[in-house]
């Protein structure tokens, strides 16, 4: 019997990185890119939010400090309504974050109120 580090050692001897080469998209599927891809243009072409939560100005956040709801933005808009200090608007995932927004508050981190939304923490 052999230890696993001999045997780890006569497997990965076996092993060298392949040649790079260059495949079509419809022949990609199952391999592994060797370089990052990059795209010449932003999609979508908006900062948006990638869970459900609250947009937010992250200096307006504290523990305890309610911010005051001023709307909601569902998956596909864009809104017309700048955040103004000390104002919140519910956000839903893939959303258009509104003018002067800067940070999503988690749903989960939230407490709802009567026209407002009170974090847990500072963002």
């Amino acid at each position: 019997m052999i230890s696993i580090d001999e045997a780890l050692a006569l497997v990965l001897d076996g092993l060298a990185p392949l040649e790079p080469e260059t495949a079509a998209i419809a022949d990609a599927a199952g391999r592994v890119v060797a370089a990052d891809a990059a795209s010449a243009v932003d999609l979508p072409p908006f900062d948006r939010s990638a869970m459900d939560g609250y947009a937010v100005r992250s200096a307006d956040t504290a523990p305890g400090v309610a911010l005051r709801l001023v709307g909601g933005v569902a998956a596909g808009e864009v809104s017309e309504v700048e955040l103004a200090p000390g104002t919140a608007a519910a956000i839903s995932t893939g959303a258009a974050l509104p003018p002067g927004a800067d940070a999503i508050l988690h749903a989960e981190l939230a407490e709802l109120g009567d026209g407002t939304v009170t974090p847990e923490r500072a963002i």
